[in-house]
């Protein structure tokens, strides 16, 4: 796994500290279980560091949609149509966070359903989802938000 420097000299330490208790057994076998889960617990911050950024990422994101007209929200070859691309790669601090866009139309159930409603498409759901690369990324940040047109439902403009 990927570290911090920091990480990867402490590492280091904590083997030549285990190396040199070798000689009596069951010493070696303490220092090798505490390297293991020193281990252990520098992994996990590095994987809570890297989910933090993607979060902020997945919140950067939203924000950026949340400023965009309603006719302008979609994905390149998307449904909606739309400029914004369905998947970009972003590095922060040297590490590579892959940034999805799903964007689609929804039919609230309020005004009924396809196809006793004759415009089904009464808002937009955006969800954006930010993994890494290198570690693997057991649970990617994951936003959501609804977004609804300033004027009435029809078909042109949908709302």
């Amino acid at each position: 796994m990927k570290t911090g420097t920091a990480g990867i000299i402490f590492k280091q330490w904590l083997l030549w500290r285990i190396w040199l208790v070798k000689s009596s057994k069951p010493n070696g076998i303490i220092a090798t279980a505490f390297y293991f889960s020193i281990n252990v617990v520098i992994d996990a911050s590095e994987i809570n560091r890297r989910n933090t950024v993607a979060t902020n990422l997945a919140n950067e994101k939203l924000e950026l949609l949340r400023h965009l007209p309603y006719a302008d929200l979609g994905t390149v070859n998307g449904n909606p149509p739309g400029n914004l691309p369905a998947q970009q790669i972003k590095t922060v601090a040297g590490i590579e966070y892959e940034v999805k866009t799903y964007i689609s139309y929804i039919d609230d159930p309020y005004d009924g359903i396809f196809p006793d409603d004759t415009y089904s498409a009464d808002y937009k759901r955006a969800r954006v989802e930010v993994c890494w690369s290198g570690l693997s990324c057991p649970r990617p940040a994951i936003l959501i938000s609804d977004f609804s047109a300033t004027t009435i439902e029809t078909g042109a403009g949908t709302g």
